[in-house]
């Protein structure tokens, strides 16, 4: 996904422009000397003249009117650009054109969720992150390099009421600007916030956004006491919006969870705890936090899974048996191996989603038998078991 970043950029935005690109710039004006340039263009003669020799920033209105007179192209551009937001911000080399990657998708998250973007002295911008996790601090910081932000504008200090957690604060009001405008992280502290559109429509974006925000407010809770096991994922935080666009995301997934308030306190828990669906978060979220992948591991581990088959793979191949004919319990467990009591999880949640039907009830002394066939929604599922996500 490519996008224009002067489209989310404001209008106090400047350029400098690389020596060769930038004669090209001032010179595909054929028959208009620099005179006529400046008055087309309402500008003193001398503030074009240091725009040509690179003297001076050009503000992005005249830089986009200069591109559009000299029919050149922003492509021309990519990669031979400074910017920089008002007279005092930061340069970065970066754009004109941004390619939105999973590693974007990611980083906002994790901003979203244990970060801001805080407004500093002289209309400067911050984009902030907090967290006790080096591995996720030192991730986001090599991010931001590699966008092209000077690593002397980086700088990771101790929180003040937690020496265990890290603050990384990135000085850059371009890529501050870019997150609030495109990404739609507000600035401060107080936060109204909502997943993107774009990302839930995107498959391989919403992973990494359900990623970003495990790794920032998730936890894993794994406990044993006798024999008796306690496994879920949860997600907490305030913002009841979010956790319900994260839960859309899950259900496209094909994982299952619940959202819970928590009571005497402004606090929602978003939870994880049916053996598929953690499953499947595993192998399709891999969190990137060591601690939690490591707890994530051992919780998925825990499961005796030498014969456990998933509901996404185990309720296409019950149906497809039951397309040539009626089957008791006892003989889907015959034919596709599995415990007597796995087969019958399934069968009352395909029961309950209306897949399957009991056809026939066998009573003997011994004690009653149900006989399971497919409906029509089962027949409709079997051909659509296909994502969601165009």
């Amino acid at each position: 996904m490519q996008v224009n970043i002067f489209d989310y950029l404001p209008s106090k935005t400047f350029i400098y422009v690389d020596g060769n690109i930038r004669e090209q710039l001032f010179n595909n004006h054929i028959g208009i000397t620099l005179t006529n340039l400046a008055i087309n263009l309402s500008l003193k003669l001398k503030n074009i003249s240091r725009y040509k020799t690179g003297t001076r920033a050009i503000s992005s209105r005249i830089f986009l009117e200069l591109v559009r007179i000299s029919n050149m192209s922003l492509e021309d551009f990519q990669n031979k650009i400074i910017i920089k937001v008002g007279k005092r911000g930061n340069k970065i080399r970066v754009g004109p054109y941004i390619q939105i990657t999973d590693d974007w998708v990611y980083v906002s998250e994790l901003i979203r969720g244990d970060g801001s973007l805080v407004k500093g002295h002289n209309t400067s911008y911050r984009t902030c992150f907090t967290n006790g996790n080096l591995t996720l601090i030192e991730f986001v910081k090599n991010f931001f390099i590699s966008q092209g932000i000077n690593d002397k504008n980086i700088s990771i200090y101790p929180n003040t009421k937690n020496p265990y957690i890290k603050n990384l604060e990135i000085r850059t009001e371009v890529i501050s600007y870019f997150l609030h405008n495109f990404f739609e992280i507000p600035f401060g502290y107080k936060k109204y916030i909502y997943v993107p559109k774009f990302m839930i429509e995107n498959k391989s974006f919403s992973i990494s956004a359900v990623r970003g925000i495990f790794d920032a407010e998730g936890s894993v809770n794994y406990r044993k006491l006798g024999n008796i096991y306690t496994r879920k994922i949860v997600i907490g935080m305030k913002d009841i919006l979010y956790l319900c666009d994260i839960q859309t995301i899950l259900t496209k997934l094909d994982i299952s969870s619940r959202l819970y308030k928590d009571k005497g306190r402004l606090m929602y828990r978003l939870v994880i705890g049916d053996r598929d669906s953690i499953l499947n978060f595993y192998n399709l979220i891999k969190p990137l936090h060591s601690d939690r992948n490591k707890k994530l591991y051992l919780l998925t581990n825990s499961y005796a899974t030498k014969n456990w088959i998933t509901s996404k793979v185990l309720i296409p191949k019950i149906l497809t048996l039951l397309l040539d004919e009626r089957k008791r319990r006892s003989e889907i467990c015959k034919y596709l191996n599995i415990t007597y009591s796995m087969a019958g999880f399934r069968l009352t949640k395909m029961l309950k989603d209306d897949l399957i039907k009991i056809e026939n009830k066998i009573n003997t002394n011994k004690g009653c038998w149900f006989v399971y066939s497919i409906t029509d929604k089962g027949r409709n599922y079997l051909n659509d078991i296909l994502s969601d996500f165009s």
